[in-house]
């Protein structure tokens, strides 16, 4: 049972825990009234001209003239929020028009203009888990939007060369870092000359700035204050939507520099260094580059932080140089602050949600407490909204086609490796898995059985992809696993391996979220029931990805978050690296041009081939063509066997507080991509959330 699902008893337990912990109080409070924004002055009135007088008589003095009036107050082309108002007012921050840029991104709201003001409480398991940079502001160069169409962000548009070679990526002019210096391609190219090439800061470089394993490295030119240009020695055909996968912006050089050797003196940085606990001075330029460790590290995205990760609750606030505004001139982002209270683990978060204390939270929001967050909707003030994952396969039993071929592995295991590698063994596992009663008991009825395949909503998606070997028929199981020469039973009945030992396969799974390890568990009950002899190992998470990068994992759950945007997110449908759990080994070798690892063969080594031919291809229509074919190969060779898919398992469950609004709601006609490529919820835009009192 999953640590984080709550049953009526230790719900009430956890109350009176709650209670009488600090740490939680700080949960409860109602967020501060929203101030409604202010109303664009009204334009004064031009004074009227004098009329003309005639001239005295020379023996009469001159009649006193009243003072001119002062000129008239020309109103601002934006609005912003009252607190930034007040600052205004006392001097101390720049006039609104003053801060945004010459072309903000005017933002398209979900439902309504907002209002400004509010505290939005968030509960989170640590300072890294509160996901401010990755999820709550998406402020890379381009981002995914809600539906998952590629747009302008902090680049305010691009142009790309007909050979696919060249990028030209154009920005705003007058965009401003949090500081309020100027946000420019200096920002890009210090990242390039400063960062990316330097050896100690960067021993590896980042995959996205190069076409392919084996591809040349990309360069980066300043074309002028507002323009850069991102140059490669091939075609790149995947590059923008690599770059909306990440927040990339740059970096800010101008204060970074007092941290780097090209500018300072390396003995001096040394003894900084030392100075924080650090031995060399590339660790103190990391730890003061990340904005969860430093506030002082100017950021472009909506709220900063203004705690240090070790204080409880964590708190950021607005940007007031964020550069999107809505369609009324409104700056964003509509709320004051984000109040992250650090909770000891996962069902203590649920706890705070199913309570009615956070005003908004998807994060760690548990499926499996889908009924208790439905009985307390009233009492708790909030209401419930389901973005169904785009992933395809929620808790997939991922088959290692690398299975007894790490270093050291024993006969046995080389045995039931060979196994795993073939096909007629995946489809009968397949088939003799019970489906709707995974559906039904670990999802809750939640999404659709099927095998691992895009969604309908995809553009991948074609008819008869997510349905081969998904009716549950133990005969047809039985039958396959006959024809494989393995009818010979020992005395419990289980089948016989061909080396005359158990056919013995363990299936690992973590608690990460609640219906991994029941899927797991009701697996392996319907493997029992063909003869094949499983055991579920639930893992620790970090043991987990250690036995998944060294190839030692047989089947492993997971969930394929992101698959819906396969060509840069390809980690579960071939051996891309040793992350992909279908292929660790083989990962390895490919990402080492084959120095490394276990070669892949045959459909395993063509998921590859096509992956590398879609990178450096610009035409849209062979692209999609391509990875079309890869899932095809995905649907017929059951790398993963699917259970259940387009849930709303990982960040799908959104609890929002009653006066918490543009929140979307996934429909047909407007569905909420929910994926892990594009930082789900970061594509909502929470900057044009708000809050309203009544």
């Amino acid at each position: 049972m999953s640590t984080s699902k709550l049953n009526r008893r230790t719900f009430l337990s956890i109350s009176a825990l709650a209670a009488s912990s600090a740490a939680l109080a700080a949960c409860g409070g109602g967020a501060p009234a929203a101030t409604s924004a202010p109303a664009e002055p009204a334009a004064t009135t031009a004074p009227a001209e004098p009329a003309a007088t005639t001239a005295p008589a020379a023996t009469t003095a001159p009649a006193a003239t009243t003072a001119p009036a002062a000129p008239a107050e020309v109103a601002s082309k934006y609005k912003e929020a009252p607190m930034l108002a007040e600052m205004v007012a006392a001097g101390t921050l720049p006039p609104v028009d003053e801060r945004l840029p010459s072309e903000p991104l005017v933002q398209e709201v979900v439902d309504e203009i907002g209002e400004y003001g509010g505290t939005w409480h968030r509960a989170a398991l640590n300072s890294g888990d509160t996901s401010l940079w990755g999820r709550l502001n998406p402020e890379g160069l381009v981002y995914f939007d809600i539906v998952g169409n590629l747009v302008p962000s902090v680049a305010k548009g691009w142009d790309i060369s007909e050979d696919g070679t060249e990028y030209t990526i154009y920005l705003r002019e007058g965009m401003k870092w949090s500081d309020g210096t100027p946000y420019t391609a200096d920002a890009v190219l210090w990242w390039y000359e400063h960062v990316m090439l330097n050896e100690e800061l960067t021993p590896t470089k980042p995959s996205w700035m190069r076409t392919g394993v084996g591809g040349e490295y990309g360069t980066v030119e300043k074309v002028d204050d507002y323009t850069v240009k991102f140059k490669f020695s091939q075609a790149y055909g995947t590059f923008l939507e690599w770059l909306g996968t990440g927040m990339f912006h740059g970096v800010p050089g101008h204060y970074l520099e007092q941290f780097h050797v090209d500018f300072v003196d390396q003995a001096e940085l040394e003894g900084m260094a030392k100075e924080r606990s650090f031995e060399q001075w590339f660790q103190l330029f990391n730890d003061r580059n990340n904005m969860y460790n430093n506030p002082e590290r100017p950021v472009v995205g909506a709220w900063q932080f203004t705690t240090l990760p070790d204080q409880n609750p964590l708190v950021a606030e607005r940007n007031p140089y964020y550069y999107r505004v809505d369609a009324e001139g409104n700056q964003l982002p509509y709320i004051d602050r984000i109040q992250f209270d650090i909770v000891t683990n996962a069902e203590v978060l649920n706890f705070n949600v199913i309570a009615g204390d956070l005003d908004c939270q998807e994060r760690h929001v548990n499926l499996l407490n889908y009924p208790l967050l439905v009985e307390g909707q009233e009492q708790g003030g909030y209401h419930l909204f389901e973005w169904p994952g785009d992933g395809g396969a929620d808790a997939g039993l991922m088959v290692n086609m690398n299975a007894g071929q790490q270093e050291g592995a024993d006969d046995h295991h080389i045995v039931i490796g060979d196994l795993l590698r073939t096909v007629e063994f995946r489809q009968a596992m397949s088939t003799a898995l019970n489906r709707d009663e995974i559906w039904n008991s670990a999802f809750l009825g939640f999404g659709e059985p099927r095998q691992m395949a895009p969604m309908q909503w995809n553009k991948y998606y074609e008819e008869g992809m997510e349905t081969p070997f998904t009716e549950f028929d133990v005969d047809l199981a039985n039958e396959l696993l006959d024809g494989l020469g393995l009818d010979q039973r020992d005395g419990d009945g289980y089948r016989l391996a061909p080396d005359g030992q158990p056919l013995d396969i363990i299936i690992s799974a973590v608690e990460q979220f609640g219906p991994w390890v029941d899927t797991a568990q009701l697996s392996n009950d319907h493997l029992n029931a063909v003869g094949i002899r499983t055991v579920v190992n639930i893992e620790e998470r970090s043991l987990y990805y250690t036995r998944m990068a060294a190839g030692e994992h047989q089947i492993a759950v997971w969930n394929t978050g992101g698959n819906g945007k396969v060509l840069i997110y390809p980690y579960w449908t071939m051996p891309f690296s040793s992350s992909s759990r279908v292929g660790p080994l083989s990962g390895i070798w490919y990402q080492s041009g084959g120095t490394q690892g276990v070669e892949p063969e045959g459909d395993f080594r063509r998921v590859l081939e096509l992956f590398d031919e879609a990178t450096v291809t610009v035409d849209q229509a062979a692209q999609d063509a391509l990875a079309k074919e890869i899932f095809w190969l995905n649907s017929n060779n059951l790398w993963t066997i699917g259970t259940i898919g387009g849930s709303p398992l990982e960040q799908g469950i959104v609890v929002a507080k009653n006066n918490f609004f543009n929140v979307p709601t996934s429909t047909p006609e407007r569905h909420v991509l929910n994926e892990d490529s594009v930082h789900t919820p970061a594509n909502c835009v929470p900057a044009q959330y708000f809050m309203r009192q009544a």
